[in-house]
């Protein structure tokens, strides 16, 4: 039996089934799930960065010092499969470890807008038993993970809303429910 053989109203009703049953599936269904997971994932991208932040202490406390230059701010685009992607300045800086000349790659301090020039001397604090794992002396250098943070709060604020309305379409599940139970009994 075709739709075009069924009568108008009963078209119509069809259709507003289908859509009310996908609209109860993304709201009640779909949104506290993924609410949940985006929750847990900012909760644990917060413990992970507290986790290095704790990592760079424990360096520091048996890092050795050098002064290092800035050799170039290798600048890299990342693309996102969603979204128009991002930019990262990495500042390569150059200098002695263990009397031995090295270059680190500061990924964690990555920074554009003019945070980092050439030429500029930063304190460089390195493990002397392994000079490639290094961070700046300067707690507060331009650009420390300042963008996993940002993504940790952006992710955590969808997920808060995705998870709220989840619970206002349940909430309005077990009312409706009760309404009816109350309509029922006092007829």
């Amino acid at each position: 039996m075709s739709d075009r053989s069924r009568p108008d109203s009963f078209r119509a009703s069809t259709w507003k089934t289908i859509a009310a049953g996908v609209g109860f599936l993304a709201a009640c269904i779909l949104a506290p799930l993924f609410g949940g997971v985006f929750v847990l994932g900012a909760v644990a991208g917060f413990i992970a960065d507290g986790y290095r932040a704790h990592e760079d202490d424990e360096l520091r406390a048996v890092a050795t010092s050098t002064t290092g230059i800035i050799d170039t701010i290798d600048v890299r685009h990342f693309t996102e499969n969603f979204g128009p992607g991002r930019t990262e300045c990495v500042p390569q800086v150059s200098g002695t470890a263990n009397g031995e000349p090295h270059t680190w790659d500061l990924v964690d301090y990555a920074a554009c807008g003019g945070v980092y020039r050439v030429g500029q001397r930063l304190e460089v604090v390195y493990d002397p038993s392994d000079v490639d794992r290094a961070v700046l002396a300067d707690r507060d250098a331009g650009g420390v993970r300042a963008r996993s943070t940002g993504v940790h709060v952006q992710v955590l604020v969808v997920g808060v809303v995705l998870a709220s309305a989840g619970t206002g379409c349940w909430l309005w599940v077990v009312r409706s429910e009760r309404g009816r139970r109350d309509q029922q009994q006092s007829s």
